[in-house]
């Protein structure tokens, strides 16, 4: 446990007319352990390519009003209350720059909703290249769509 941590368990203890007992075995455990603040990680990593057949199947998803995106959110900050694992970190690992898009799958949408969107769990990215691919496919496969709809009269 870092000296801060120590300090801040020994001043509420003190505040509370607590005693603090060090905790068996605590003394090799990584950082992070026992409130420390986690470490940064070193290296931010690049947001992975999606297969182009993938990335096919995502824009029919789109289309088809499967997956809740980041665009949907109505403010900035509402970005963390639709994808939860942005609160836990979860984007800390990345190198945000080559993000392009946040979803998820209605389907994996939980019980409720905060300001009338739904909140996840889980979330799924794609870099910015792969996210310009897709808006191309979602343009193409909606023109194909209404070109279709046109035909039938």
């Amino acid at each position: 446990m870092s000296e801060l941590a120590q300090a801040i368990n020994a001043a509420v203890a003190e505040e509370l007319g607590l005693t603090v007992e060090p905790i068996d075995g605590a003394e090799g455990l990584p950082e992070g352990a026992f409130g420390d603040p986690l470490p940064e990680p070193e290296v931010k990593h690049p947001v992975p390519p999606m297969e182009p057949e993938k990335l096919k199947e995502l824009a029919r998803a789109y289309l088809r009003g499967e997956i809740f995106t980041d665009r949907q959110c109505q403010q900035p900050n509402d970005l963390h209350l639709a994808f939860m694992p942005i609160v836990f970190g979860a984007l800390s690992a990345f190198d945000v720059g080559t993000l392009g898009l946040i979803y998820e799958f209605w389907s994996e949408a939980g019980p409720r909703s905060i300001n009338g969107m739904p909140t996840f769990f889980s979330m799924r990215m794609l870099n910015r290249e792969d996210a310009t691919t897709l808006a191309g496919y979602v343009e193409k496969l909606a023109e194909a769509e209404k070109n279709a709809l046109a035909a039938l009269g």
